[in-house]
């Protein structure tokens, strides 16, 4: 079969290009196949691509349309000496421009590990950090885009076309790294704590017997007892003259911290599971009514702070609820447990061992962001004029001045005050899961689900005041990164004289 004769571009040559991909595109057909027949006049560069600009073949009007040169089916050609390239009026078929552009702009077959997660990627970033590649393109206009894609082999294995939008995406990811970084740096100043400076490894001291059938150490359990009785919340109050026994309290805490069936109870306590039924939820309604005197934003707004608390979502487990057509409801998928599951958003204060915001249930389906967005936290931050420290799940550009997530861009004092305020808030977590209620699969419904977590929520904070205090992010770890530089340098001088003396 002979080899198809090669048709170079140039001023009057017809060529066929699919509609859609003619700009300007008003008044022509969208259809998908629909193509045209066009006469080239010229070309140009847009960036590293090679467009063309014609017009359609037998327009009257000569309106002038354009086009990326890929999409351009050159079907004969104009005469020799109106071709757009010098090589190829002489034929030169090798090292011609045309030919270096089609070889750059045509689409390769890349490696199996896609460039987010590639050593080319590695090696661009460490250059562009290391300013090998500038930051902003216009700072050295004598580096092209060529250029930077041969100063490695390993950008070889990907395709050229695509690598301008990747630098320029690497370039933008970087930018906004750097902000958050400064924004970060600058507020971590400005925090404060409450109590005295305690040890990093928070080795417990508090020696104790706890009731494992309660959940919680008998001072605990008297402090929740006697609030109960002297709240001036009306839906927690518990009148001393009534007749409840101080058992049925203690069987409800039993409940909420090992989730016993009713038979399992009955064994236990010997009592009659319907008739005790109403007496637990009628303490676990009580309990969790004392959330107004124990969960609330503090009056004084928490000083001069700006970050003033850390957030997360917790997940729990719960029986797959009903869907009118279908037989799972996927809004309640939680990827923490695979089944269906449901939410609450909890903040504690950086400052303090207190919790201060709830909210929820929500279905496990929606993320940790948009409850942060749409349902009152980022509003109130906003309102309040603070801001919250969260993980990489709230990450996003929209509300970095009132949500802050790791970054490696930080200086080691601010990225080691947000990793310790976040473990802080996951040992919170982990006191909520120590109840197998929240822990396992929850039988009951979601409004008797709502009651028992809030609940527990009531009752950690009893904890934490008592004999499972929380760990201060200690003020002095967060230093201006100069000093710990500094602390850094002197040390290692110390060392080099101390085994020089040696």
């Amino acid at each position: 079969m002979a080899k198809k004769k090669r048709l170079f571009p140039g001023i009057g040559a017809k060529c066929t290009i699919l509609t859609r991909f003619m700009k300007p595109n008003g008044g022509l057909s969208k259809e998908k196949d629909h193509g045209s027949i066009v006469v080239l006049k010229e070309f140009f560069y847009e960036g590293h691509r090679l467009c063309f600009r014609f017009n359609l073949d037998g327009d009257d009007q000569q309106k002038i349309y354009h086009s990326n040169a890929r999409y351009v089916r050159i079907d004969s050609e104009g005469g020799i000496d109106d071709f757009f390239f010098e090589a190829d009026k002489k034929k030169e078929h090798d090292g011609d421009a045309i030919d270096k552009a089609e070889a750059m702009m045509s689409k390769k077959k890349e490696p199996a590990i896609k460039w987010k997660h590639s050593r080319a990627r590695q090696l661009l970033y460490q250059d562009i950090m290391d300013n090998k590649v500038p930051l902003d393109p216009k700072d050295d206009l004598s580096l092209s885009l060529e250029d930077i894609f041969s100063m490695h082999a390993e950008y070889a294995e990907y395709d050229f076309g695509l690598f301008h939008g990747r630098l320029k995406s690497l370039r933008k990811t970087i930018c906004a790294m750097n902000t958050r970084s400064e924004i970060d740096r600058q507020k971590s100043t400005t925090v404060r704590f409450e109590g005295k400076k305690v040890s990093k490894s928070n080795k417990k001291t508090n020696d104790e017997r706890f009731i494992a059938n309660y959940g919680s150490s008998p001072l605990v359990c008297s402090m929740i007892y006697e609030d109960l009785q002297r709240t001036r919340v009306p839906a927690a109050r518990v009148s001393s003259k009534a007749n409840f026994k101080v058992r049925f309290f203690l069987m409800a805490m039993h409940f909420l911290k090992c989730y016993p069936t009713e038979r399992q109870r009955e064994a236990t306590f010997q009592y009659c599971p319907s008739w005790s039924r109403r007496k637990i939820w009628f303490w676990i309604n009580r309990i969790a009514a004392l959330q107004s005197e124990k969960i609330f934003w503090p009056k004084d707004n928490f000083g001069n702070d700006i970050w003033a608390i850390t957030v997360d979502g917790v997940h729990c487990w719960i029986q797959e609820p009903t869907h009118q057509e279908f037989s799972k409801d996927t809004s309640y998928f939680s990827h923490k447990y695979n089944h269906a599951g449901l939410c609450y958003e909890l903040g504690i204060s950086i400052g303090s061992n207190r919790l201060v915001w709830m909210n929820g249930p929500f279905p496990a389906g929606k993320s940790d962001l948009k409850f942060f967005k749409e349902d009152g936290l980022k509003a109130m931050l906003i309102a309040k004029k603070k801001m919250c420290i969260a993980d990489g799940g709230y990450a996003g550009s929209d509300h970095i001045h009132h949500c802050s997530t790791p970054n490696i861009h930080d200086s080691r004092p601010v990225r080691r005050f947000k990793a310790r305020a976040l473990k802080r808030h996951e040992k919170f977590n982990g006191l909520i899961k120590n109840f197998h209620s929240v822990d396992c699969r929850f039988r009951h419904s979601i409004g008797k689900f709502k009651s028992v977590f809030e609940a527990i929520c009531v009752i950690c904070p009893y904890q934490i005041e008592t004999d499972k205090p929380l760990y201060h992010v200690l003020v002095e770890d967060v230093l201006l990164e100069d000093e710990v530089e500094e602390w850094l340098t002197s040390n290692k001088v110390a060392g080099r004289l101390g085994c020089e003396q040696d």
